[in-house]
């Protein structure tokens, strides 16, 4: 991300969650409120059949689409998890690198029992809360702001000013945001994670896979990708090999819920689709829970 400016590949997202809303038919996740979180001029295109066809051209949808169904499945992936632990009795819902998320306009039902931490750069937020102010929304109840940058305060910290309660468990979503960072940033932020919530709390997050296990269909689509991301200032990474990574992860305590890989999440959100919003190989969704200490009388 460029210093001093918002994310632009969370402008993307939130362009691509508008899109599907807007021209696609059963909705794999929907998003009535993205294309208020959008600049002017791409909600001028989105707005338009004839702006959107003319922009998004033939060439541009090989890249586009399979992008647009990774970021509608893993939303769709962490809402439905998301579900499951209110019903298990969890009241905190913690979003990291929240970006454009809607969630406190399109679920405002849960806001009265589920208590929200945006946490994201400055700059993303400030971008978002002008958007919200615009809409009249700027002061969402039991919805809490958390500003980090993260080169200057850790993760623990800024979750301890927030008013979090850590002594009670917490859902944790965390997306798109790991395929920017290298594994050890990865495992870091979740260690961080591991000691600021309780035993029993939820976490899910997306990750890139090494571009050596994919076809090179995959990889070709995936390099594109890339080009783009990186010229927006934000250059995606695709390193990591599940099998070490979970590996790794039950060694600092976690318990393995899920690791999905695409052929898991086509099943489960595209397998009865006949248009061309489809992912790619690339990425997985993996959910963890914090596991309980040891029983101390052993």
């Amino acid at each position: 991300m460029r210093h001093g400016k918002h994310s632009r590949t969370a402008e993307s997202a939130a362009a691509f969650r508008a899109a599907h809303f807007i021209y696609d038919k059963d909705h794999i996740f929907e998003d009535p409120f993205a294309i208020e979180m959008v600049g002017s001029t791409l909600r001028i295109i989105l707005s338009n059949r004839v702006l959107f066809s003319v922009f998004f051209t033939k060439l541009l949808r090989s890249v586009y689409r399979p992008a647009q169904a990774q970021i509608l499945s893993r939303c769709r992936y962490a809402e439905d998890c998301l579900e499951e632990a209110i019903k298990e009795g969890i009241d905190q819902y913690i979003i990291i690198g929240a970006g454009l998320d809607t969630f406190c306009l399109r679920r405002a039902d849960l806001l009265d029992s589920l208590h929200v931490y945006e946490i994201d750069h400055p700059a993303t937020q400030q971008y978002k809360r002008s958007k919200l102010k615009r809409m009249g929304e700027n002061d969402v109840h039991n919805v809490r702001y958390v500003s980090v940058d993260h080169e200057n305060e850790a993760f623990a910290t800024a979750l301890q000013r927030s008013g979090f309660d850590q002594h009670r468990p917490a859902f944790i979503s965390w997306l798109g945001t790991t395929p920017y960072l290298t594994q050890s940033a990865i495992m870091q932020t979740l260690q961080a994670i591991s000691s600021s919530c309780a035993p029993g709390s939820i976490i899910v997050f997306d990750y890139g896979v090494s571009s050596k296990l994919i076809t090179p269909e995959d990889a070709q689509i995936l390099k594109k990708v890339q080009r783009l991301t990186a010229l927006m200032g934000e250059p995606l990474r695709f390193e990591i090999i599940p099998e070490d990574f979970i590996n790794e992860l039950r060694k600092l305590g976690f318990e393995c819920l899920d690791d999905l890989a695409v052929g898991d999440y086509i099943q489960r959100y595209f397998a009865e689709r006949n248009d061309d919003l489809k992912p790619i190989d690339g990425s997985r969704y993996c959910r963890l829970r914090i596991a309980s200490p040891p029983d101390s009388s052993e």
